[in-house]
């Protein structure tokens, strides 16, 4: 017998049958997939006091049921914050945590609809649901890296963008809100600039390059981005200057 927690939190037992029924071999399989769990969690914990960012058990809990139905494999990226966090913790950065339960999902194919501004509805087949598409979201997923996210009891490998690209495209997209989401442009511009500061310090030109790589029609609106963004950044020069010349371009 082994309990599970479900994502509506309660608890489910898996039975395996009769004691005489389960080879010596099944039990050790077993016994090193609990063991291993509960390192991680352990593990994930002990991150946890060194200010490594942690989401939520129920996000927690759909990212790794995407992840054992191989669905990152597959193509699939995670954006939206809980991306932002995956980064903050791959490139060693300590900043605000945030909280949320929301979770960004994007195929790792171009969207069958892509706007300039606002969003429309696609039918996503083998999730049975339909999802929202939103401008450039091509280009933020185009050259996705592995990542982890970690919970208080599980660490999930996941697929994440790349940094630079993730900083990009919140540079475009806090200008490129619509009505009913434009206090969400702050925390675009405020992630925007952490992780500028983060690879021009550490890998100088990827951001630069990112933003070439942009297509043209979010051109405007990431200079826009950029030269706010770039207000943000007293503290931190060199990345300062970087976000102004790509204003100026």
């Amino acid at each position: 017998m082994r309990e599970h927690i479900r994502l509506d939190g309660k608890k489910s037992d898996e039975y395996f049958g009769p004691a005489k029924s389960v080879s010596a071999r099944e039990v050790e399989r077993l016994a090193h997939e609990i063991g291993l769990a509960k390192a991680l969690a352990a593990g994930s914990s002990q991150l946890r006091l060194l200010a490594y960012q942690r989401i939520d058990r129920k996000p927690a809990a759909v990212l790794g049921a995407c992840y054992n139905r191989s669905l990152f494999r597959a193509g699939l990226v995670l954006v939206g914050s809980h991306a932002y966090g995956a980064l903050l913790n791959e490139l060693g950065i300590l900043s605000t945590g945030y909280k949320t339960l929301n979770i960004g999902l994007v195929r790792g194919e171009r969207p069958d609809v892509v706007m300039p501004k606002g969003a429309s509805l696609v039918e996503v087949e083998e999730l049975g649901a339909h999802a929202q598409t939103i401008a450039h979201l091509d280009f933020l997923v185009e050259e996705p890296i592995e990542a982890v996210c970690l919970s208080p009891n599980q660490v999930v490998p996941v697929l994440v963008p790349a940094p630079e690209r993730f900083a990009v495209h919140k540079l475009f997209s806090s200008q490129s809100r619509g009505a009913a989401d434009r206090g969400k442009s702050g925390k675009d511009l405020a992630q925007a600039a952490v992780l500028a500061a983060a690879l021009e310090e550490e890998t100088p030109g990827k951001l630069a390059d990112a933003f070439r790589a942009l297509q043209a029609s979010g051109k405007a609106a990431a200079k826009r981005g950029a030269t706010a963004a770039g207000r943000l950044l007293d503290a931190h020069p060199d990345a300062q200057r970087t976000l102004e010349r790509l204003a100026r371009r």
